[in-house]
């Protein structure tokens, strides 16, 4: 059985969203077959001091100057005490003002005791409310690292959270399966930032350290299979099966190789550590074929950048990852122009006269339609000070010219910009009033792509089409 300290914080009771939130968690570990002692403290009930400079000495061991003083460092005893008797510790904290509700600060400065529930370091604050009583019983980890085996909530929290994920991912709620992602990663970012209470840099490079030790134990059970590991990166692990493959031999291999490395996985973390698996490989997809292009003036290519050819049954598909074709900052000739690229590199087609009727038809103006830039902007438009990228120029002209014919502002409050680079810069879709800079287009969309890419078939962008740059 769990003791758990619940802390409710919102000023709007039952009615509240946060306070919902902790009764499905709590219902949650219900349903999984635990069994808490919850303890629920509504701070908006408690009437808890505000921290002042008479009681800031008093919490630090200078004489009460008062009874008040004197009730407030009781108080905090009996909450440090409370505190320290639990076994998980749920916080409901809505932002009110972009803070923390008062109750939820005061009962803070109340716990949060030098040389009790913390001590300071040379490097930073580390905590002591738990500290480890059996480390010999703990599980290592990295630079000094340890983890009780018992006293813990991050994986409930996670397992909650990787449900939740689950179930919007099975109701294609794409919005809701990302929000669940980012809170989820966010447990990782606030062990690593120093303004957070719970920054500890042993626990976030154990988190690194660990999932890096991972990626490269399943990279060399892999190629002992006889395989070749092509690249990896947090969440994936490509692998090369050779020429000649047929779809339905690469499903088979690829449900074997994850069947063996959760099968390794489950032994080792049992053997290692005694305690059960939750890492999950999954077998996605077999790539016909595969290209991860170069950056722009280096052999290598870049981590989550890459285009694969997936083929089912007869027909085909390319799939996009990080590559112009998915970014909303490109415009659609550059998209138009990387996706026919690649699949006449994956069809073995020469793609030298398509690359040059591209750039010749750019030039003459026959896809206009196309050299759209969108572009959102970000903050207020009077915010852009130092540094005014071309989207911001085009807004403000745009707003210029609204202001000037007596129509609303648009853009002073953010919203999407479309503009076109033209031979004066950046003008506005709907206000454009100079010639279009086609050399701009060339240079700057089609060339960084066709560089990429046109390296993999012999070719480049300055041999097909140099003759006809040097003319303009």
């Amino acid at each position: 059985m769990s003791q758990i300290l619940l802390l409710q914080s919102s000023l709007n009771g039952p009615v509240s969203r946060t306070n919902q939130l902790m009764e499905c968690f709590l219902q949650t570990r219900r349903e999984q077959g635990h069994q808490d002692q919850v303890v629920v403290r509504d701070l908006t009930t408690l009437d808890l001091p505000v921290l002042d400079s008479p009681l800031f000495h008093a919490l630090r061991g200078a004489e009460p100057a008062n009874e008040a003083i004197r009730q407030a460092v009781a108080l905090s005893d009996r909450l440090i005490a409370e505190l320290k008797a639990v076994d998980l510790l749920l916080i409901g904290a809505p932002m009110y003002n972009l803070n923390v509700p008062t109750p939820l600060k005061n009962w803070f400065d109340l716990v949060a005791r030098a040389g009790v529930t913390f001590r300071y370091t040379d490097t930073y604050p580390m905590g002591l409310v738990e500290g480890l009583k059996h480390p010999d019983n703990a599980i290592p980890g990295f630079r000094g690292a340890l983890f009780s085996r018992t006293r813990h909530f991050l994986p409930d929290l996670i397992a909650t959270l990787w449900a939740a994920r689950d179930r919007a991912k099975a109701a294609s709620n794409k919005a809701l399966s990302q929000a669940i992602k980012i809170i989820m990663n966010s447990f990782y970012g606030v062990l690593g930032s120093g303004g957070c209470r719970f920054y500890d840099p042993r626990l976030a490079s154990s988190i690194t350290l660990r999932g890096h030790g991972i990626m490269q134990q399943t990279r060399e059970w892999i190629e002992a299979e006889g395989f070749e590991v092509i690249y990896g990166d947090t969440d994936s692990t490509f692998v090369h099966l050779g020429s000649d493959i047929r779809l339905e031999q690469a499903d088979e291999i690829g449900q074997r190789l994850a069947k063996m490395i959760n099968d390794n996985w489950a032994a080792l973390i049992r053997r290692e550590f005694d305690l059960p698996s939750h890492l999950e490989i999954q077998y996605e997809t077999h790539y016909r074929r595969f290209l991860m292009p170069t950056i722009r003036g280096l052999e290598k290519g870049s981590k989550k950048r890459y285009a694969g050819l997936v083929g089912e049954g007869e027909g085909e598909h390319l799939v996009f990852k990080g590559l112009e074709t998915v970014r909303t900052d490109w415009t659609p000739l550059a998209k138009a122009f990387q996706t026919r690229l690649y699949e006449m590199v994956f069809h073995d087609q020469d793609p030298s006269s398509y690359v040059r009727t591209m750039v010749d038809e750019t030039r003459a103006g026959r896809h206009d339609d196309l050299l759209i830039y969108r572009k959102r902007l970000r903050q207020k438009l009077e915010e852009y000070q130092k540094n005014v990228p071309p989207h911001v120029r085009a807004a403000r002209l745009a707003d210029e010219e609204n202001l000037r014919r007596g129509l609303p502002q648009r853009y002073q409050h953010r919203g999407t910009i479309a503009y076109l680079m033209t031979l004066n810069g950046p003008e506005p879709l709907e206000y454009r009033r100079s010639a279009v800079d086609y050399e701009h287009y060339i240079d700057k969309q089609l060339r960084p792509i066709a560089d990429a890419i046109l390296p993999f078939v012999g070719e480049s962008f300055e041999r097909i089409c140099g003759q006809q740059l040097d003319l303009f």
